[in-house]
């Protein structure tokens, strides 16, 4: 299977209802989209990592796709089991959406060191996750995730302990913002993939848990 395949889900990952066949426990999966704010790129650089692994001295490189600057609303897709969708929701994907314009095609996000030539068809370049959660910010708000971390007792951990898929927090010094989210089943390495409109120019990002079956569709 070529993993670009999955992004032939992303349209139904971020519509509202069910979702396909039930998956390989029997259980019915559907879909509720939840509006997480907007995110503030003043800069026109995305990143997306682990916020609890990222500080100053050990930066997460923006990707290499720029857009301009600008406060992009961030939409979480999340899956239930069951058709009365009960239990708490897990969190299949993340998605910046910059454009109204329909995304045509997808590809793989880059950052400066990494070369899709490398890949076999089968894999990815992704960002790790060691402590459950990952997040969208601008380049330059590695050191206000670090403040709003605070070695998790800050406020972005201690919104998402009470957030049923994702926080919105402003760092009160800079002003920047940082959009969290539980990260699918937890801890793994994540891609994120860049959608282009038809004209070429960067419509939306959208980060894959692989919550859902291939399959499921």
């Amino acid at each position: 299977m070529s993993l670009s395949t999955r992004t032939n889900l992303f349209d139904a990952l971020f519509a509202e209802g069910e979702l396909g066949d039930a998956d390989e426990s029997g259980a019915r999966l559907s879909v509720r989209v939840q509006e997480a704010g907007k995110l503030n790129v003043p800069s026109g650089r995305l990143i997306a990592c682990d916020p609890n692994v990222v500080s100053p001295s050990w930066p997460m490189p923006p990707f290499t796709v720029s857009f301009p600057p600008g406060h992009y609303p961030v939409l979480v897709s999340l899956v239930h089991r069951g058709a009365q969708a009960q239990g708490h929701p897990t969190v299949a994907a993340v998605k910046v959406r910059l454009s109204e314009q329909p995304v045509q095609r997808w590809e793989l996000a880059l950052t400066p060191d990494q070369d899709p030539a490398e890949l076999a068809d089968d894999e990815f370049f992704g960002y790790g996750v060691d402590a459950g959660t990952g997040c969208f910010a601008d380049a330059e708000a590695i050191a206000a995730m670090e403040r709003l971390v605070d070695d998790g007792e800050g406020p972005l951990c201690e919104g998402l302990a009470e957030a049923e898929g994702a926080v919105n927090v402003t760092d009160a010094e800079s002003g920047l913002n940082v959009v969290a989210f539980q990260a699918g089943y937890g801890d793994g390495s994540y891609p994120t993939w860049l959608g282009r409109a038809t004209d070429g120019s960067p419509a939306a990002f959208v980060t894959d848990f692989f919550v859902v079956p291939h399959s499921t569709k």
